[in-house]
């Protein structure tokens, strides 16, 4: 795994950024430098609805590469790089990428459309931790690699999705993040 010839561009570029982010997110800032940046940089809705600022225009991509915590921080690099791999092998580096930036803005965008007028910062690429794993249900589901028991096969890709969506609400809340 160690091997950088075996890891393939998207992983070799996203692990180190989120890496170098949070390095000077947490060693190099002091705690008020901190809250600063990610009041700034993280995704803020009510920035676009009642306390607009222009440099809120970046925050659907910048949130993706600021976290909470280490913790936060290891799931979410674990995550990208098993899911990442799979999908860039699959798909291709450039896919992978414009995948995650998409996803990442799908889940800045879901935020706002729950929490429209909201203060507190969004931080985190579990959006788009989120974008990778539910594509990866659907693409084992069409593949027929998740069989769902005879009463809920009628009802299609619906109960994973219902599970995917459970699983991701009750982890944030259960992690204190609320609903995203």
């Amino acid at each position: 795994f160690l091997n950088m010839q075996n890891i393939l561009p998207f992983v070799r570029f996203i692990v180190p950024a989120l890496l170098l982010c949070h390095i000077v997110q947490s060693l190099i800032l002091n705690d008020v430098q901190n809250y600063q940046l990610i009041t700034t940089l993280g995704f803020v809705s009510s920035k676009f609805t009642t306390d607009f600022s222009a440099l809120a225009l970046i925050t659907p991509l910048t949130y993706m590469f600021l976290h909470g915590d280490w913790m936060h921080l290891l799931v979410n690099t674990f995550m990208l790089g098993a899911l990442g791999t799979a999908f860039e092998r699959a798909l291709g580096t450039k896919k992978t990428f414009m995948f995650f930036i998409i996803s990442g803005l799908g889940g800045a965008a879901l935020h706002f459309a729950i929490n429209p007028y909201t203060a507190t910062p969004v931080i985190g690429a579990s959006g788009a931790v989120s974008g990778f794993f539910a594509a990866f249900l659907l693409m084992a589901y069409w593949r027929g690699m998740m069989p769902l028991p005879p009463k809920l096969a009628r009802y299609g890709i619906w109960p994973l999705i219902a599970i995917w969506l459970f699983l991701i609400v009750g982890i944030g809340m259960l992690l204190g993040g609320g609903l995203l």
